[in-house]
Parts: structure tokens; sequence; C-alpha cells
């Protein structure tokens, strides 16, 4: 297989901007570390603030031997486009390209797997932390609290919280009187 040469773009979003910088910068330097692949020419765009968030950009070049590298370069840095200069054309016998593509079928499968286990977690914590949060309202409220004392305690917003207080209200497990929550 032919050298293939490209064009990269890589972003990195976040806050604060000095963050930002900091880790496109030593992105930029896990490029240069890898083996199967060659960093060439970089160049660091100027840091914009978008929606309250800071984006740093950096175009650099890179050459990979393989085109399997490549797709590993893909997987590993996530770029925002990847732009392929040289060869014009690209010539790959079946054995490569099948090889290729089972390669970033098992990153896909493995990134599927990653993220419906992270899911599951996620599901678990977020029923522990509602279990977590009724508990504490149930014990701020035995002697009766109102709202925005409620809200004050655990840090939820006003409406949100009148939204569950609403619905603990329903379930039975508080009761509302003179504008004060009691545990049932």
């Amino acid at each position: 297989m032919t050298e293939i040469k490209a064009k990269v773009i890589l972003e990195v979003a976040g806050f604060p901007k000095e963050h930002v910088e900091k880790t496109l910068k030593k992105v930029v330097e896990e490029v240069d570390k890898k083996e199967n692949y060659v960093l060439g020419e970089k160049e660091f765009l100027p840091i914009e603030e978008k929606n309250e968030m800071f984006s740093a950009i950096a175009e650099i070049d890179v050459s990979f031997n393989e085109i399997v590298f490549l797709y590993e370069f893909c997987f590993d840095f996530m770029p925002a486009s990847v732009d392929i200069l040289e060869p014009e054309e690209l010539t790959i016998n079946a054995r490569d390209f099948n090889s290729s593509l089972n390669d970033m079928l098992a990153t896909l499968h493995q990134h599927d797997q990653f993220l419906k286990n992270s899911n599951a977690k996620l599901k678990v914590l977020n029923a522990n932390l509602g279990t977590v949060l009724v508990n504490f309202i149930s014990y701020l409220t035995q002697e009766g609290a109102e709202i925005e004392e409620i809200s004050k305690k655990t840090g939820i917003e006003l409406e949100k919280l009148k939204n569950l207080l609403d619905n603990l209200e329903k379930q039975g497990a508080l009761e509302k009187r003179d504008e004060k929550y009691y545990k049932k």
C-alpha cells in the first residue's frame, strides 16, 4: 500500500480557555508519539468562544503507511475532518480492505459496548440518586418544611422541586398543609 498523506482537523471544546488550549496541545503531542503514523506540519488556530464555551482547532498533516492506521487514528483522536492529500487515488486489495474494515467494526463494537455499559451504570446511579433525594426530602419534611427551605437545602430550583414535591404528594409520600410539606 502506498503512503497516505492527510490534512486533519482536531478540535477540543470546553472551558476554561486555558484548559482547552492545553488539552489540544497534549492531543497533538500524543499524535506525535504514535509509531503508526508520522506528524508533519501543524498549525494552531486562534481559540474562539462559542456559546459560553471555547473551541481550539489544530490543522495537522499526518502520514500513514497503511489504511488501517488511518482508521486507528480516526478512532483514537476523533478528528473533526480528514482530507486525503496523497495519493489522489487509493487502490487497496480485498484482504487489506477486509482487515481494515473488520478492525473498524471491532472498534465500533467496543465503543458500542462501552456506551451500553455506561448507560446501564448511569441508570443505576440515577435510580440511587433519586432514592437518596426522596429520603433526604422525607428527612427534611419530618416536622414540615416550606418549598423555599427544601430548595435551599437540596440545591434544586424551585420549579423543578415543585414538580418533584407534587409527584411525591400524588404518590402519598408527602402531604401539603399550610404551605408546608410533611412526610406521611
